[in-house]
C-alpha cells in the first residue's frame, strides 16, 4: 500500500477555519476508492474521485504536532476497521479519504491521499485475509474539539490492542485445569485451585482457630496503640514518691549494745551505728 502524506483540502481548512471561529467540527467517515489523479487537483477535491467503500470511525484521539511549516497544531487520529467481506466488488485501493461537517451542513472532504500506481489489488473472492485497521492523521489546526460519528457496531480491536490483551495474565486462565480445580484470582494473575465441596465448607466455617469473633475484634481493636503510656495508678503501683509507715515493712528491728572486739556483725542485718 504507497499511501504517503496526507493532504487537507480546500473545503476541509475552510471547516478548520468555521471550527475555530465557534462551529462544531465533526468527522463523519473514512471512504476507500480506486480513482486516478490525473489533472485534478488535490487541494479543490470535496470527494474521492471514485468511491467504493464507507468505513465507519472507530475511535479518534486529538493530538498535537506541527504542520509542514513547523507551527504547532492539532490533529485527530482517527480509526476505523476494514472488513473485506462488506466489499460490494474487487478493487484497486488507491484513494482514501476522510470526510467532515460543520454543525449540520454538507458533509465534504477534510483530508485525501493517493497511491497512484502502488495500490494494492483487494480481491473480494480470495481466501486470502485482507482486513486491516486504517490509521488516519487528519490536520485541525488550532481546533481543539471534535466530535466523531462512531458506529459502536464497528469498534474493533487493533493488532496491537489484541496482543497486549492476550499478554494480560489477569485475564486469561492458565493451561493445566484439571475437573474439581476452579480459577483463582492472585497478584500475579489467574491460577487453578482446588474447589470446595459443601463438607470441607462447613468445616472450615467452623473452624474457630482461623476465624476471629465479634467480641475478640472488639476486644483487639480496644488495645492501646504501640506507643502509649500508663500512671502507677493504671497498673496498681504507688507513685513515685510516697511514704510508708514503719509497721508496713515486713523487717523486724531492735537495739542492742556493741562491745568493741567481741561483738560480731552478721551480713543479713543493718545496723545503725550512733554513740
Amino acid at each position: 500500500m504507497g499511501f504517503s502524506e496526507f493532504k487537507t483540502t480546500r473545503s476541509g481548512r475552510e471547516m478548520i477555519a468555521a471550527a475555530v471561529a465557534g462551529g462544531k467540527l465533526s468527522l463523519t467517515k473514512i471512504q476507500m476508492g480506486d480513482g486516478r489523479i490525473t489533472s485534478q487537483s488535490i487541494y479543490s477535491l470535496t470527494g474521492l474521485i471514485s468511491p467504493v467503500h464507507d468505513v465507519e470511525i472507530a475511535s479518534k484521539e486529538v493530538k498535537q504536532g506541527t504542520d509542514k511549516n513547523g507551527e504547532t497544531a492539532n490533529y485527530a487520529l482517527i480509526k476505523g476497521h476494514f472488513k473485506k467481506s462488506e466489499l460490494e466488488k474487487s478493487f484497486y485501493f488507491r484513494e482514501i479519504g476522510v470526510y467532515a461537517k460543520i454543525d449540520d451542513g454538507e458533509e465534504k472532504l477534510i483530508t485525501y491521499n493517493n497511491a497512484y500506481d502502488l495500490a494494492d489489488y483487494i480481491d473480494k473472492e480470495s481466501a486470502e485475509i485482507q482486513d486491516r485497521t486504517l490509521v488516519i492523521p487528519v490536520f485541525i489546526g488550532e481546533v481543539n474539539e471534535i466530535d466523531v460519528v462512531i458506529n459502536v457496531d464497528m469498534t474493533y480491536v487493533t493488532t496491537e490492542e489484541f496482543e497486549s490483551h492476550k499478554e494480560d495474565k489477569l485475564l486469561h486462565l492458565p493451561s493445566g485445569g484439571t475437573e474439581g480445580q476452579v480459577p483463582v484470582r492472585t497478584k500475579s494473575g489467574v491460577e487453578w485451585g482446588k474447589a470446595g465441596d459443601p463438607e470441607a465448607l462447613d468445616e472450615h466455617i467452623k473452624n474457630k482457630d482461623i476465624h476471629v469473633t465479634k467480641q475478640e475484634k472488639e476486644t483487639w481493636n480496644g488495645k492501646a496503640g504501640a506507643d502509649h503510656n500508663h500512671t502507677a495508678e493504671d497498673v496498681g503501683a504507688a507513685p513515685v514518691i510516697h511514704k510508708h509507715a514503719l509497721s508496713d515493712l515486713p523487717i523486724t528491728y531492735g537495739t542492742t549494745d556493741l562491745v568493741a572486739g567481741t561483738s560480731q556483725l552478721t551480713t543479713d542485718k543493718i545496723y545503725l551505728v550512733y554513740d
